[in-house]
């Protein structure tokens, strides 16, 4: 996702800040529960710029660039062969670098159909997953570093991996002065909302089922970009309609 400075953007954050100084000159500090998001998060794009600047007013770097986005319908890029992953973002603002690096599955719904370029992952683990992915693959949206860290949604990708774009970006909290146009070591996928569950299916519920035991988000909590298997999706939203 493109980053613009000050505004509401995705985040996959996989590295923490413990206080940073907002464009506005205002300290921000994380929110400290729950797990670590991409993503590692990410920087602000084009999309969350225009939703930002509406609710919150804020202001936007003329520097940054601007994110072309897919508006096909889901359907469009469906695939007989469809794998399942997880994605983490954080809903709640945190700053870095002046940088709002936020992003819920209410700011995806918001700029349906358009799609939001998942960027910010900065964890080689993380972005071989991403690698792997392919349009018409299944994701299940989770909110982490917040009171209630859970799934809350489901999105598709609708964009292949390419470049991240970020890691160029001076003052990105993002950046990646050893990546180089010719040998680039991030890249980015593009997701766009599917829809919310009936109801978000939190972390301390996810662990108690034998069935999900080995389940990278069990095993490897931290991790911010993660595989899901066919019946452990299926499993996950067989709970929606069942009380936690």
């Amino acid at each position: 996702m493109v980053t613009t400075r000050s505004k509401s953007k995705r985040t996959l954050s996989d590295s923490h800040v413990e206080e940073t100084i907002t464009s506005d000159g205002v300290k921000a500090t994380p929110n400290a529960t729950g797990s670590s998001s991409k993503r590692p998060r990410t920087a602000v794009n084009s999309n969350k710029a225009a939703l930002s600047s509406a609710a919150k007013g804020d202001s936007s770097s003329s520097s940054a660039p601007v994110s072309v986005t897919s508006t096909s319908s889901p359907a469009a890029h469906k695939s007989k062969n469809v794998s399942y992953f997880l994605i983490k973002s954080e809903p709640i603002p945190r700053y870095e670098n002046g940088y709002n690096i936020s992003f819920s599955i209410e700011n995806l719904e918001s700029i349906y159909p358009k799609s939001e370029p998942w960027t910010g992952i900065r964890n080689y683990e993380a972005r071989n997953i991403l690698q792997s992915m392919k349009l018409g693959d299944q994701c299940f949206f989770y909110h982490s570093n917040c009171g209630k860290p859970g799934i809350v949604g489901l999105c598709e990708v609708v964009g292949e991996p390419s470049v991240d774009e970020t890691q160029y970006q001076e003052g990105n909290p993002y950046y990646d002065p050893k990546s180089t146009t010719d040998k680039p070591k991030w890249f980015k996928v593009d997701v766009q909302f599917v829809r919310n569950l009936r109801r978000p299916i939190g972390l301390k519920e996810l662990q108690g089922y034998d069935e999900l035991s080995d389940m990278q988000l069990i095993k490897r909590g931290r991790l911010s970009v993660q595989r899901v298997t066919k019946e452990q999706w299926d499993f996950i939203l067989s709970l929606e309609n069942a009380e936690e």
